[in-house]
């Protein structure tokens, strides 16, 4: 009995940073009603990635941000496209409620989850 508590005690000090690292893919999909005329219908699909105390986000192009996350789990921060474009994304990161916000267009986007 004594071992199998040794064990457990082993594993869980060698495993919450694996544990806690999530990684997804999700499509920016045009939010209509927020957004201005002549937005792009659809960006990218990002890489996201929460890893204990940090959210990451990537495309094809490569990385774009990295962000502190909060205790609430809610971030909004700037930043620049591959391409030059300044956006803002905001949301929950604990949820995956996330938006995309160009303020040289007035453009919202949503971070829809990819199944796979």
């Amino acid at each position: 009995m004594r071992m199998l508590w040794t064990c457990a005690a082993v594993l869980m000090v060698a495993l919450p940073g694996t544990a806690m690292a999530q990684t997804w893919k999700a499509r920016a999909e045009l939010i209509e009603s927020k957004s201005a005329e002549g937005c792009a219908r659809d960006l990218s699909v990002y890489t996201l990635s929460l890893d204990g105390g940090s959210f990451s986000g990537t495309d094809v192009n490569g990385k774009m941000f990295t962000v502190a996350v909060p205790a609430n789990k809610v971030i909004k921060e700037d930043y620049r496209s591959p391409s030059g474009s300044r956006l803002e994304i905001s949301g929950n990161v604990h949820t995956r409620h996330l938006e995309i916000y160009s303020n040289e267009r007035g453009c919202w986007w949503r971070l829809v989850n990819e199944r796979g």
